[in-house]
């Protein structure tokens, strides 16, 4: 009986834990947008902000609604690292992770970090609100 509740207790404690680290976790997206026909919203990571002159990086998450597919991979989150030109309004992906759930959570499904070509930002589009984002932290 004294073990059993006991256990509950500390079951109790370890949730509110992992709670806890879930809040920290998170804590560092920000919410940029919302946007796309297919309902996400996107989240940057300030703290992951570096910078080298006129160009900066960024992680950033785009958080779906509803399971995307492309090809035989179903998934809810990406969570990319961009590049800025913050002076010529360009952007290239340095790398992408494909993410099983929300928030980049559960299993990576697809990787790829074959950086990109630069590319010019496109005006009132979700890619211009993250790269103003990303560069008003410059």
């Amino acid at each position: 009986m004294i073990a059993t509740s006991y256990l509950k207790k500390m079951l109790i404690l370890l949730i509110i834990g992992l709670l806890g680290v879930s809040t920290l976790v998170r804590a560092d997206w920000k919410h940029i947008t919302r946007g796309g026909d297919t309902g996400f919203d996107v989240y940057g990571n300030p703290s992951s902000i570096r910078k080298d002159g006129n160009l900066v990086k960024m992680w950033s998450i785009k958080d779906y609604d509803n399971f995307q597919n492309s090809g035989e991979i179903e998934y809810l989150s990406t969570k990319t690292l961009e590049e800025y030109d913050c002076k010529g309004e360009l952007t290239r992906q340095i790398a992408i992770s494909v993410y099983a759930d929300n928030m980049a959570g559960g299993q990576i499904v697809h990787a790829n970090e074959k950086v990109g070509i630069w590319r010019p930002v496109s005006p009132e589009s979700v890619g211009e609100v993250i790269f103003k984002f990303a560069c008003s932290k410059h």
